[in-house]
């Protein structure tokens, strides 16, 4: 029977393909049952070691070579360090005697749920996230794990139908199967949504419980009108399909014109910079015609190690990754860690709000060796590729003048005991991303190069 659905629009493209039903583990997780253990603390224990192992997953699919991948993971590590939730979990083991099955399910879903009811699209989409977590810890305590097995199954050309999708199942799809998604739930700023843009997969969502009860048949999804046709007839798949070709030859030209200058009507030249999370992303902005990087985050070399990288490691690592640039401008951004990006091996005491605590700049200028060795290794490659192209080096989380100052005095001594004559002098910048360092940027302008306003 031919059926149509309406919802939001969550990622554009036109979707061609079979239904495929999705039936998650999301019911388990959302289960009422209660269940009571006597030795509280050995399950808080076993909550302690599973959270370790989904930071530690978390934390490596925050290297993935998609930035934006890897920052849906970076904010559910936030959560997942949430004070909050721990103490909620820690309560319901101790004082109410739950398992820490049981807890985590309870507190996760409660948590949820609030999320779900706040009246706010944004905040109901991160509610999927915090499922997402949840899922992760009671896989890693005895409980089921993600439909991987059922996801991997899916069948080639298929419009996948589900209530919604945690961001752990979009990674686990066959992508070169998926033609489409179709969701009962979510919203269009869920990080589900993002992916799916991101991955270029046609997206609608909120299209209603009936949706869960089409399980076969052929399906055309629309991400752009946010719609779904089941069973359609000739002249729709005709239509179509032909505005799906369409789209496909307007993508191609973008890419055959993608790498000549962008320039206004007037004749204004625009400077195209992407940002990466690591080198491996290097291969597509060279060919999506980025004119540089804007922005390097170098967190990746730093992270899941016992030890900060040395001066000669960074050096390799920045003097491959210049070279590849083939004469493209490269900022690098200095370490950010700290908030959602903790290090084992920088000794962090506890702090309520890590977000606003030693982190970013105050982290380095608490630790200066960090800042040193980066910057020497950054020194060195803008030295051996001074004529080829330029590099630029940016301070993260500026709060204060006396930062910048503090330093750029540590970097002219740097600067001043290499063997560089005459010196190079390397432009540096300032991230505007805190609200004192926007009230103070007239100041801060006399101190550095250039300016980049975080979002």
């Amino acid at each position: 029977m031919k059926q149509r659905f309406q919802g939001l629009p969550a990622a554009p493209g036109i979707g061609i393909g079979n239904i495929f039903l999705y039936r998650s583990h999301r019911l388990y997780l959302e289960s009422g049952i209660i269940e009571y253990a006597t030795d509280a603390d050995a399950e808080w224990q076993m909550f302690l070691v599973a959270k370790a192992a989904v930071d530690k997953e978390l934390s490596d699919l925050g290297n993935a070579q998609n930035t934006l991948i890897a920052e849906v993971f970076s904010a559910q590590r936030v959560i997942l360090q949430d004070q909050t939730l721990l103490q909620a979990i820690h309560e319901a083991i101790h004082a109410e005697k739950q398992s820490a099955l049981s807890a985590t399910r309870h507190v996760i879903c409660e948590l949820a749920e609030l999320f779900r009811n706040l009246g706010d699209d944004y905040f109901a989409g991160r509610s999927v996230d915090i499922l997402d977590i949840g899922q992760r810890l009671l896989g890693h305590m005895g409980g089921p794990v993600t439909g991987a097995q059922q996801l991997q199954a899916i069948p080639p050309q298929s419009i996948l139908i589900a209530i919604d999708l945690i961001p752990s199942e979009l990674t686990q799809l066959p992508l070169e199967h998926i033609h489409g998604i179709a969701l009962a739930e979510s919203t269009p700023t869920a990080h589900s949504a993002i992916l799916a843009r991101t991955l270029e997969i046609p997206m609608a969502c909120a299209l209603g419980e009936a949706l869960l009860a089409v399980d076969s048949g052929q399906a055309i999804l629309d991400g752009e009108a946010g719609e779904l046709l089941v069973i359609p007839s000739a002249g729709e798949l005709t239509r179509y399909t032909a505005t799906q070709q369409q789209q496909a030859k307007e993508r191609a030209s973008a890419l055959e014109h993608a790498q000549e200058t962008a320039t206004t009507l007037d004749n204004v030249t625009i400077t195209v910079l992407a940002n990466i999370n690591n080198p491996d992303e290097i291969t597509q902005l060279l060919a999506t015609g980025a004119d540089g990087v804007g922005l390097l985050r170098t967190e990746y070399l730093f992270q899941n190690r016992l030890t900060a990288p040395t001066v000669e490691e960074q050096f390799m690592v920045y003097l491959e990754l210049a070279q590849q640039m083939e004469g493209r401008p490269l900022t690098v951004r200095a370490l950010d860690a700290g908030g959602d990006k903790p290090m084992q091996y920088l000794h962090h005491h506890h702090e309520e709000n890590p977000f606003l605590g030693l982190r970013g700049i105050r982290l380095l200028l608490h630790q200066p060796h960090l800042l040193r060795t980066q910057f020497q290794a950054l020194y060195r490659v803008a030295v051996a590729l001074e004529d080829l192209l330029e590099i630029r080096f940016m301070l993260p989380m500026i709060s204060a003048v006396e930062e910048v100052r503090t330093v750029r005095h540590l970097l002219n001594e740097i600067v001043t005991q290499t063997c560089a004559t005459p010196p190079l002098t390397m432009n540096i910048g300032a991230m505007i991303e805190i609200p004192s360092a926007a009230l103070v940027a007239h100041r801060l302008a006399n101190y550095v190069d250039f300016f980049s306003i975080g979002t």
